[in-house]
């Protein structure tokens, strides 16, 4: 276990806050926190023995990035496309370019914060296995020790997701965790990156521009491209991408990204500096909020844009927000972090994939040649205008859309 030097980890004590997971959601909430100079004492309980550079967030630079993200965003591209078997369509837009930070970075700052502050400290190897509410207090139980609070704030992913990649098929539910299952119109976004060092100027042609979604293919698994971040003329992050509706095979999911890694460059050698997976729920995750003192974040929270993956500026936002109660001292409330306008399109859009397989490709291809770059990244981050909705709206196959439209109005809320 690892503590702040200046706060040693104590059970016998009760802590304002308790964050389970130090993730993305749980470190985005301590910077935010921060920045309200939040006084509570901060437990933060976290399963890995150690911080792990493990991922890589990407997102539209918007009003959402707080200055604490800002100074950490390590690459920033103004270009980025999209193409099938046919065409490329390239999208510029220097005033709102896209971005990607490290874990590592991440977990740098909230080291920063956690060295200046008294009042934060970090618990490592804490699986938790019990987390219940007592005559107004907050109780979870790790291996070891139970910890106390007036409020905790839990990140962890859904379990479903947790499963996905490992072999555990009985999780024990007592802990708290959200369980979830796909609904009928949703699909798992999996994907097989691998960060590269090539010994030749293997990504000189890409320098400043991302490969979003490219190679868009409609295969018998489901609609496959790759996604690619240049990160200079001898580095990239090469990924391979399926929306599917099963569970893939990981090994396939690999050997797909070492194949991509061999066309993109060609005979040079290289080294695998870094690999990462994930598998996302693309369908829009809810939770009930049965305690005042217990909220969820991150993933379980709902933060995770239904038929993009994208969740990195739902997060800011809502840890803006949930960082202005903590500070005020009121009762935790569960905010929506994605407007209920963005949901709803989103589920039309997902019955349309799920229903027209082999009009994926194209329907994709057809969104990104109708809109503008500055109109695509607004959507795509929550941002749009009304303008811009009305735009990607107009640029859809209206008739497999107003079908999948009604059909959805129809069955109400999932």
């Amino acid at each position: 276990m690892h503590t702040n030097s200046r706060l040693s980890v104590d059970d016998d004590v009760n802590y304002d806050l308790i964050i389970i997971g130090a993730g993305a959601a749980g470190l985005s909430l301590l910077l935010a926190l921060d920045e309200v100079n939040y006084a509570g004492r901060i437990l933060i309980l976290e399963t890995n023995h150690k911080f792990e550079n493990d991922r890589i967030w990407s997102f539209w630079q918007t009003s959402d990035v707080p200055d604490s993200i800002n100074e950490i965003v390590e690459h920033r591209w103004s270009s980025w496309s999209l193409s099938d078997q046919k065409e490329t369509v390239v999208h510029r837009d220097e005033s709102i370019p896209y971005c990607c930070l490290s874990a590592a970075s991440l977990h740098q700052q909230a080291k920063k914060i956690a060295s200046k502050r008294t009042n934060v400290v970090f618990a490592f190897g804490q699986q938790v296995t019990n987390l219940k509410t007592s005559n107004f207090q907050n109780f979870i139980q790790c291996q070891d020790n139970t910890f106390s609070s007036n409020f905790v704030v839990d990140t962890r992913p859904p379990i479903a997701i947790k499963q996905m990649f490992t072999a555990s098929k009985n999780p024990d539910k007592s802990s708290g965790e959200t369980s979830i299952d796909k609904p009928k119109y949703g699909l798992l976004q999996c994907f097989y990156g691998l960060e590269i060092k090539a010994e030749s100027a293997a990504f000189a042609t890409l320098q400043n521009k991302v490969k979003l979604m490219h190679d868009l293919t409609s295969t018998q698994y489901g609609l496959e491209f790759v996604y690619i971040l240049p990160f200079s003329e001898t580095s990239a992050l090469i990924e391979f991408t399926g929306f599917y509706t099963e569970l893939p095979d990981k090994a396939y999911l690999f050997h797909r990204a070492q194949e991509y890694v061999k066309t993109v460059i060609a005979d040079a050698s290289y080294t695998i500096i870094r690999k990462e997976q994930a598998c996302l729920p693309m369908y829009n995750i809810s939770y009930r909020a049965d305690s005042k003192s217990i909220i969820k974040g991150g993933i379980a929270g709902g933060a995770m844009r239904a038929s993009t993956g994208y969740s990195f500026l739902s997060i800011q936002r809502w840890a803006r927000k949930t960082a202005l109660v903590l500070n005020e001292g009121k009762r935790l409330i569960k905010f929506e972090s994605i407007p209920r306008i963005y949901r709803l399109m989103d589920r039309v859009f997902l019955r349309v994939l799920i229903d027209n397989t082999s009009q994926n490709p194209d329907i994709f291809m057809r969104f990104s040649k109708s809109v503008s770059a500055a109109t695509f990244a607004r959507f795509m981050s929550e941002k749009a205008t009304l303008h811009d909705i009305c735009s990607v709206v107009l640029a859809m196959p209206k008739w497999i859309f107003i079908k999948a439209a009604v059909q959805t109005m129809i069955e109400g809320k999932p």
